[in-house]
């Protein structure tokens, strides 16, 4: 037995002893987290393929929301994660399950290869939304392809049947998108690239920048040192 394994041992009967309901509780939520969120994927995971998605090899950390228009076109890569159990995120509370929803036949959503999801709600209309491989999404992300209504004339709000304003969003590989970021339609994140918590894109950010406000504006690029 290693001097490692024997101090780690002796720390958690030391726990136990002095702290054993708390412990109890901890180890619960581990083997909860790991153990049997995991064994309940595959169920999501068929949900997802009988409502027409294509699926690679992931998890599904919780039930999703997923709402596909049956012509439509939705992929999840290989190593992806879609935390929608409440209790599993460990960066803050979700306001609600991932969502997935496309609303007609020339929708589609595409999931890069070990793409990781916190309740985001990717939303496409029309158009096309994709997320490049490793991007992280943090909790209460929002991204969708459509305004939904018109700005003009007030009148026709409530009833917007056209496309006309649906735009691609495109997320490239390696971006980390901060806590309850809003991405409207038409926006370009190039790789590499973080955007700061609550901030709205709308347009184009570079690749390797850091972009944070309402609307989001580079900052400085991330190759560069803060000082200079």
């Amino acid at each position: 037995m290693s001097v490692s394994f024997k101090n780690k041992l002796g720390k958690a009967l030391q726990i136990l002893w002095k702290r054993p309901t708390p412990l109890i509780f901890f180890l619960w939520d581990n083997i909860r987290d790991s153990f049997f969120l995991p064994i309940l994927s595959p169920i999501w995971r068929l949900e997802a393929k009988l409502r027409g998605a294509m699926i690679g090899k992931g998890l599904f950390l919780g039930r999703p929301i997923i709402k596909l228009h049956p012509e439509s076109k939705v992929r999840l890569e290989n190593g992806f994660t879609l935390i929608s159990d409440q209790r599993r995120c460990s960066s803050g509370n979700l306001y609600a399950p991932c969502r997935l929803q496309t609303h007609s036949a020339t929708s589609s959503i595409h999931l890069g290869f070990g793409v990781g999801l916190n309740g985001a709600s990717i939303v496409s209309r029309s158009r096309a939304i994709f997320i490049g491989k490793n991007t992280m999404l943090a909790p209460n992300c929002v991204i969708m392809d459509s305004p939904f209504h018109k700005l003009w004339p007030p009148e026709e709000r409530n009833q917007y049947p056209g496309t006309d304003l649906d735009q691609d969003v495109f997320i490239g590989a390696n971006c980390w998108i901060g806590t309850g970021c809003l991405i409207l339609p038409g926006s370009n994140i190039g790789d590499n690239s973080v955007i700061g918590a609550r901030s709205v894109v709308s347009g184009e950010i570079p690749p390797n920048s850091l972009a944070a406000g309402s609307p989001a504006r580079v900052i400085r690029q991330l190759d560069e040192s803060p000082n200079e």
